[in-house]
């Protein structure tokens, strides 16, 4: 499964990790880093005081949002500004964002990613009653065919959100 953080820096009213632990220092940063592990979305929260500092596990942040998701694949929607700058035109992995270079900026093509993609099989736990060891297969994101042969009923849900703070240079 693939992994992302939200960074966000919220008023000091409000610093609160994913798992509702409330900050002490209010000039920090909240870095949550959502995954998968062991059929659960889990997010784990990191102080972050600058762009040049490494984040800080804060202890007691880990914590389970939801059981039941088998895998994440996240996909970057990137714009090759020819049309309008808020229009994605292709979908790719972090792994090709990291390989390629923005052609407009010559910087990587972070710079150019206006949406993300993300697409979860989700599991109800419960086994198909025709047939209690069929298997299923799932193509999701720009992962490897996957496969559960357990009978048990799976779903893909897949969501796109845009990102409204996209700055270009």
């Amino acid at each position: 499964s693939d992994h992302f953080a939200v960074w966000t820096n919220p008023p000091s009213s409000q610093e609160q990790t994913c798992s509702g632990i409330t900050l002490p220092n209010s000039s920090i940063s909240i870095a949550n880093l959502f995954y998968v592990e062991s059929d659960e979305l889990r997010c784990r929260s990191y102080s972050v005081s600058d762009t040049t500092n490494a984040s800080t596990y804060i202890p007691a942040s880990d914590t389970a949002i939801i059981s039941g998701i088998h895998n994440m694949q996240i996909l970057y929607g990137l714009t090759d500004r020819s049309f309008e700058n808020s229009i994605p035109t292709r979908y790719i992995s972090a792994d090709t964002i990291d390989a390629i270079t923005d052609e407009y900026s010559k910087k990587t093509a972070w710079s150019s990613v206006v949406s993300i993609r993300i697409s979860l099989i989700v599991g109800t736990g419960i086994n198909d009653d025709q047939d209690p060891s069929a298997s299923s297969t799932f193509n999701i994101g720009d992962a490897p065919e996957i496969e559960y042969t357990d009978g048990n009923l799976r779903r893909v849900f897949s969501s796109t959100v845009a990102l409204n703070n996209a700055i270009f240079q």
